[in-house]
């Protein structure tokens, strides 16, 4: 019997270590060569192809990011449809996902490797305080819909999940002069 409990708990505990991986410890490069196609956490919660994912789902990749040389994340937003960006002043945006078209909106989550930068104190997300540099941006995943009210009270309308580099595994230098 104790022996069978042992078991138990030390299966209990690997479960806790490995079964739910940090989007930042992901491997993205490696994994999006082993399926061809970009991958994405966002939906479960593992690792997936984004042709698997069981929500309807839009990634924006680092080559395109490069590509259009957005300055913030908002411009790259507009490009996705469904995504409505306003600009009220100089820096800042409001972004809006399926026809909530209201300033200041809660509807939606935004998140920097899984974790929520939503402003509670501000009741908004603040486009502008993220602590990350476009440079450092591997991946933008957007979710629409109503099956992104599981991921918490402000995701409503959508999700913005913005993957960064991980330096232990990316072999990559930058250099960014303004």
């Amino acid at each position: 019997m104790t022996n069978s409990l042992t078991t138990i708990s030390c299966f209990s505990c690997l479960l806790l270590v490995y079964g739910t991986t940090p989007a930042h410890d992901i491997n993205y490069d490696e994994l999006e060569e082993i399926f061809g196609e970009p991958v994405t956490t966002i939906a479960t919660g593992k690792p997936q192809r984004k042709s698997e994912a069981p929500v309807s789902i839009d990634i924006i990749t680092e080559k395109e990011i490069h590509q259009l040389g957005a300055m913030d994340v908002p411009e790259l937003l507009r490009l996705v449809a469904g995504v409505e960006i306003y600009r009220n002043f100089k820096g800042q945006a409001d972004v809006n996902i399926r026809g909530y078209n209201q300033p200041f909106s809660n509807r939606l989550l935004v998140l920097i490797n899984g974790r929520q930068v939503y402003q509670d104190s501000l009741g908004f997300t603040l486009w502008t305080s993220f602590p990350i540099q476009m440079s450092e941006i591997k991946q933008i995943e957007i979710v629409r819909g109503p099956n992104t009210s599981l991921l918490g009270f402000n995701a409503a309308s959508g999700v913005v999940n913005i993957i960064t580099t991980n330096p232990s595994s990316d072999s990559k230098s930058h250099l960014e002069v303004r």
